[in-house]
């Protein structure tokens, strides 16, 4: 009965998806910290992960401490073709419901943010490339634009002028077909490391309230403290009943 008594605490649960880095191209998959679900406990239980879920959630670090669990989603990583990592669940445990919540979210979007630093720039880099290319087609669609309303002004003109306007005019779409290609392509790139390649909180924690103790240990403990407490009664009652029967009767 003691082994079995006692409070029920709170359990928040995050499943987080490290998703799977490539090289800039895309054509391979990379190693890095993504790639290793090992590195999710030991980013979560690092002192720096701890104090700063410490300072969010109101949790003590000493609270923390041996609080945090991970592991990787039970029946996925056997199934998981090469390459593609599986689902890993933070947990975390306490007493107090709020701040048990605030410490989950806290550590998973460390984790998150720790295991995706070369994408979150390869996302800045394609960014930047998006950006100078749709800057580039515009002004290739206003070039090709004037280059054809020239054109059109100068049916009448000398042949050899309108021959160097349709030569410069196929350039430009020459150009703007390829700088399209490459926007469509970098657009793709982009896609896939926002939402293939980067980490993410799959299912934000949600603290619920559980049992404190796992009532299966619970009895296999109180079982062998009962049976601890019982030998030795049995060793000490003897020699009270033998103490008991040596002393003289009145």
């Amino acid at each position: 009965l003691l082994a079995l008594s006692g409070g029920d605490f709170y359990e928040a649960e995050a499943t987080i998806s490290l998703g799977q880095p490539f090289t800039p191209t895309g054509s391979a998959p990379v190693q890095s910290l993504a790639t290793n679900p090992t590195s999710v406990a030991q980013l979560a239980r690092s002192e720096e992960a701890l104090a700063q879920a410490s300072r969010i959630s109101g949790m003590r670090v000493g609270e923390l401490r041996g609080n945090v669990s991970t592991s990787t989603v039970s029946g996925v990583s056997r199934r998981t073709a090469p390459g593609v990592n599986p689902l890993v669940e933070l947990s975390v445990q306490g007493e107090r419901r709020i701040p048990v919540q605030r410490a989950a979210n806290t550590l998973a979007n460390f984790v998150v943010r720790e295991v995706s630093q070369y994408v979150r720039v390869k996302i800045q880099a394609l960014n930047e490339e998006l950006e100078t290319l749709e800057e580039a087609e515009t002004s290739l669609e206003e070039r090709r634009d004037a280059q054809d309303a020239a054109l059109r002004a100068a049916r009448n003109r000398d042949p050899l002028e309108q021959l160097v306007l349709i030569s410069q005019l196929d350039n430009t779409e020459q150009r703007l077909a390829i700088v399209t290609q490459d926007r469509l392509e970098t657009r793709g790139l982009l896609a896939l490391a926002e939402n293939v390649e980067q980490a993410t909180v799959a299912t934000r924690p949600v603290a619920v309230e559980t049992s404190a103790r796992s009532t299966r240990n619970a009895i296999v403990v109180g079982g062998l403290i009962g049976l601890l407490l019982g030998v030795l009664a049995a060793l000490l009652w003897d020699p009270v009943v033998e103490r008991r029967m040596r002393r003289p009767s009145h």
